[in-house]
């Protein structure tokens, strides 16, 4: 520690506690008075930063000095003129941190006295609170370093009779601690200091268990035994009931009802009740719900929604919620705060039961035999592809037939050890997210996972068979930008594993965990931006683009007048028919290997290397509408290595069929321009020709505007400089000043590439 040190306190006191940490090695007479309480592993003096104040810090600060000012402003200085002096010389000292780590006070024992001094406030060891869901509460920092010493690391202490404070409070609510285990000793002072904070806890809805060490203090059985005893000691006392007492009742065991009419789950609680709506099966760190409380007697009630998980907001609606219904005070707080906390330990438990399938999550409805027979009419028809065309109109989606029946197929090919991916590339308003809602929709909803966002690591850590034939859809990528990697990796590979470090809870000691989830998985998300994901990542998707035309928009504003006719409300009301149906056939087509014996005279272009991939997506949308037709061909068996694999062929028809299908698509994926941006290009290449047929000039001596270009394509500012910023990187254009020099315009220096890849594929 320098004088020229800050005074803030962050700084200030995080130099002094690392300052009297490293003078601890130096001294004998604090290594020793460690060493009588049995404070010996290194780890634990290292990662708690204990220190020793050997009165040296005076000569590090001099008087007149800012760092000098500041020790005194926060008493590490005391006393006064050449009577000053350290208030911590001759303690073993302990930097004290707020619940975000930061360095907010010191604590010292003094050797010689055995005084405890604090500077500040602040907690030792908060760090613990996020790794398990438990915490020991000790009285005093040495019994907390005995835990640590036996390598039981979830311990927070307490100091003093009053050493309960707002931030052990802030502690437990920010990491939702659902269970406090007192070890205060076992003298007077320890039984007073239990009784008063069992009450406290109480107070605030937490149920605290006490636990008779056999030793007046934590410190004293270590020092007595050792650092195995004393962990052995502990585990046994915790595995006995009848040495860990409950202080507390039992929590009470409440109902959980699912309410179908109205999708809430319905809790009755003594004399309220609790009514939980938007509950999600997903999620760790947080709990958004929907939360009315009522009292059935007077008909009073209070409703919110909040995240359950988070204390301010918890807080905010107990102290309405109390004054709403007539029990306002710390004895109505207090009970409902303890009423909440079993509340969300229920519906943890219930998001974990939908989690692992065990209720309605990723289990079949049973069909009746009618909608069994009409979905195996509709699997069985010649003509199935036709209808699946018809039934996008009947549920509102006008034109766009073959990008939708590439999506619906790509849907499908989750089923299939390789399915394909769909990335929906538009510009905003062009239909794109309807069109996915379209899709998703004739998904049953056993086989859709859907996010609006995806962290980094979310997939990583879900149940193992989470993905398994499963559709995952994004609503935009820019929620999927954190994931790119595990999207691409899941796509690739068809599984995730990765190994994590995690905490033993009995132990402390670290171990590496294994979690692997499996696929295959198809993917479907949407962007408006040209460059979505990365090049690595965007062309293992097949290319999917709506139909920005003025014909197209003249359509769709046809159909929507006529939704609101008799004759669209009546379709309105078939709607979910149609759906039905889908779901329904979805769920009878079987996850089946498909041979493709024509596949060795089929013919594909060869002469880039990206066509290695998309030539694997053609292949697959070959096997899907195999996979689609299904119910209509003979199931073949072969007997390989001592097991049966069935299997059904491809058709000629089948490939066909993709041939009609893939080259828009696969011309699209092999396209460097985003289709929005290809669409640009098109129409500068008609105003071009144009302007070259008028003018009878030649292409370099033509030059179009952004005014032309976007009265003539109806492309917002935004839309339009991204959308040329591309084409001018890919020297596509060229951007040349006006005469006056004040617009920019642009002049065509490509073609369009003349490759006919249809013509190839229909080889």
């Amino acid at each position: 520690m320098t004088a020229a040190a800050t005074e803030t306190q962050p700084d200030l006191l995080t130099q002094v506690a690392t300052y009297y940490h490293q003078t601890l090695s130096s001294s004998i007479a604090a290594k020793d008075f460690l060493s009588t309480h049995a404070i010996t592993r290194p780890e634990t003096v290292s990662a708690l930063l204990i220190g020793y104040a050997d009165g040296s810090l005076l000569d590090r600060a001099p008087a007149g000095t800012p760092t000098h000012r500041g020790l005194v402003a926060h008493g590490l200085l005391t006393g006064s003129g050449r009577k000053r002096h350290e208030l911590m010389l001759g303690a073993i000292t302990l930097p004290l941190r707020d619940i975000d780590g930061n360095i907010v006070g010191i604590y010292g024992r003094v050797i010689d006295s055995g005084r405890d001094l604090v500077v500040g406030h602040g907690l030792v060891n908060a760090h613990a609170a996020a790794m398990i869901a438990e915490i020991i509460v000790t009285n005093g920092i040495f019994d907390a370093l005995s835990f640590l010493e036996a390598e039981i690391p979830n311990v927070v202490p307490i100091i003093g009779l009053h050493g309960w404070t707002a931030d052990h409070d802030a502690l437990v609510d920010r990491h939702r601690i659902r269970r406090i285990v007192l070890a205060l000793g076992g003298d007077d002072a320890g039984h007073a200091l239990t009784t008063s904070l069992v009450d406290h806890l109480a107070a605030h809805g937490l149920d605290a268990a006490v636990a008779a060490i056999p030793a007046k203090s934590a410190n004293d059985l270590l020092v007595r035994e050792s650092a195995k005893k004393f962990a052995e000691v502990w585990h046994a006392l915790m595995n006995r009931p009848t040495t860990v007492k409950e202080r507390r009742a039992d929590p009470p065991k409440i109902e959980l009802h699912h309410d179908l009419d109205d999708s809430a789950y319905v809790v009755p609680f003594g004399a309220r009740t609790y009514r939980v709506r938007g509950l999600s099966a997903l999620g760790v760190d947080r709990m958004r719900v929907n939360l009315r409380v009522e009292d059935p007697e007077t008909h009073r009630f209070h409703v919110d929604s909040f995240d359950l998980y988070a204390a301010r907001s918890r807080r905010n609606f107990i102290e309405s919620a109390v004054v709403t219904l007539g029990e306002a005070g710390a004895a109505g707080e207090a009970a409902m705060t303890r009423e909440i906390g079993f509340l969300i330990d229920a519906l943890e438990a219930e998001r974990l039961s939908l989690r692992n399938n065990s209720k309605t999550a990723g289990k079949k409805p049973v069909m009746t035999s009618a909608e069994k027979e009409e979905a195996m009419a509709m699997l069985r028809d010649p003509h199935i592809v036709d209808r699946i065309v018809v039934d996008f109109a009947s549920v509102g989606c006008v034109g766009e037939e073959s990008s939708m029946l590439a999506a619906y197929l790509a849907a499908l090919s989750r089923k299939l050890p390789e399915p394909l991916a769909v990335l929906f590339c538009a510009r905003s308003g062009a239909g794109k997210s309807n069109m996915q809602e379209r899709i998703t929709d004739f998904v049953p909803p056993e086989d859709l996972v859907r996010y609006t966002r995806l962290t980094g690591q979310a997939l990583f850590y879900q149940d193992p068979d989470a993905l398994k034939h499963k559709l995952l859809a994004l609503d935009e990528e820019g929620g999927a930008s954190e994931a790119i990697y595990s999207l691409r990796i899941l796509q690739s590979s068809g599984k995730l594993s990765v190994s994590a470090t995690r905490t033993d809870p009995l132990t402390g000691k670290h171990h590496a965990q294994h979690y692997e989830v499996h696929g295959p998985t198809a993917i479907m998300l949407t962007t408006a931006h040209p460059e979505a994901l990365d090049y690595e990542t965007r062309n293992r998707f097949v290319m999917l683009t709506a139909d920005e035309s003025a014909e197209q928009t003249r359509r769709i504003l046809e159909r929507q007048r006529w939704n609101d006719t008799l004759d669209g409300l009546v379709a309105q009301t078939k709607r979910e028919a149609v759906i039905r149906r889908h779901r329904n056939a979805q769920r009878l087509i079987e996850a089946l290997h498909v041979v493709n014996p024509h596949a060795p005279a089929l013919h594909f272009p060869a002469g880039r290397l990206i066509l290695r991939r998309e030539q694997k997506k053609f292949l697959t949308i070959i096997k899907t509408i195999a996979l689609l037709h299904q119910h209509q061909r003979e199931r073949k068996k072969v007997e390989i290595g001592g097991g049966t694999i069935t299997y059904i062929e491809v058709m000629k028809s089948d490939i066909e069929l993709a041939q009609q299908i893939a080259p828009a698509i696969l011309r699209r994926n092999l396209d460097e321009l985003a289709p929005p941006t290809r669409a640009l290009f098109d129409c500068i290449g008609q105003l071009v020709a144009a302007k070259m047929e008028e003018l009878k000039l030649g292409q370099s001596d033509v030059q179009i505007s952004r005014h032309e270009l976007q009265s003539a394509t109806g492309l917002s500012y935004w839309h339009l400089r991204t959308y040329l910023r591309q084409l001018v990187d890919y020297e596509y254009l060229a951007v040349v000043r006006s005469k006056q020099g004040r617009r920019c315009l642009y002049e065509l220096i490509a073609e369009a590439d003349e490759d006919d890849l249809a013509t190839e594929l229909a080889r």
